[in-house]
């Protein structure tokens, strides 16, 4: 997954760009754009009329929105949660629950110790993270490509997990590089409501 350097280079400057204004949020302003992608979240999740029972998450790290009303949500409706957890180049997902001991990866972002995983293709979602997105579907994340790489491999004419980008609204771009191997979400949620990708 080589990329030429000019793609590179212009993801770089956006990623820095949009974890700046990330970074700019007041703690009162990011926990109430957190709340309204919450309740967004979980409104889609709940009536859309696709299987919502198996549903793979993110802990909140580096100003990500935090999702701990969603997860109580879903758990308490007796939905199966997941989280990823890194090994090296790969990401798997990981049976998660409020008393499942947590252990911090190289990251520092926290995952499920000693859970069993769950194939990507038997998830119903799977709620991805983003630095920035596109209306177009194209996501750009932390520049590692777990998610890339982990995705790479669903079957999208069989049934496949509905891929949903979370993010504050202030991460919108006008357009971002996409690049052949690139996994293009199917909605964003973010503070603003549901962006289906065009």
């Amino acid at each position: 997954m080589s990329q030429p350097t000019g793609v590179v280079s212009l993801k770089d400057r956006l990623r820095q760009q949009f974890l700046e204004k990330r970074r700019a949020l007041s703690s009162s302003r990011k926990q109430s754009l957190d709340a309204l992608i919450c309740g967004h979240l979980l409104q889609v999740i709940t009536t859309l009329d696709r299987p919502n029972r198996t549903i793979a998450a993110f802990v909140s790290h580096g100003g990500e929105p935090d999702l701990g009303p969603v997860f109580d949500a879903l758990l308490g409706s007796g939905r199966q949660l997941f989280l990823p957890v890194v090994d090296e180049g790969s990401m798997r997902f990981h049976r998660y629950d409020s008393d499942v001991l947590m252990r911090k990866n190289r990251f520092g972002i926290p995952e499920p110790l000693d859970q069993r995983s769950i194939l990507v293709q038997e998830l119903d979602w799977i709620l991805m993270p983003l630095v920035a997105f596109s209306s177009r579907g194209v996501r750009l994340g932390m520049g590692g490509g777990f998610y890339d790489r982990t995705l790479a491999n669903i079957d999208r004419s069989r049934k496949r997990p509905l891929l949903a980008g979370v993010s504050h609204s202030l991460s919108q771009a006008e357009s971002i590089p996409s690049e052949p191997w690139d996994v293009p979400m199917d909605l964003v949620i973010s503070d603003k409501g549901i962006l289906w990708v065009e």
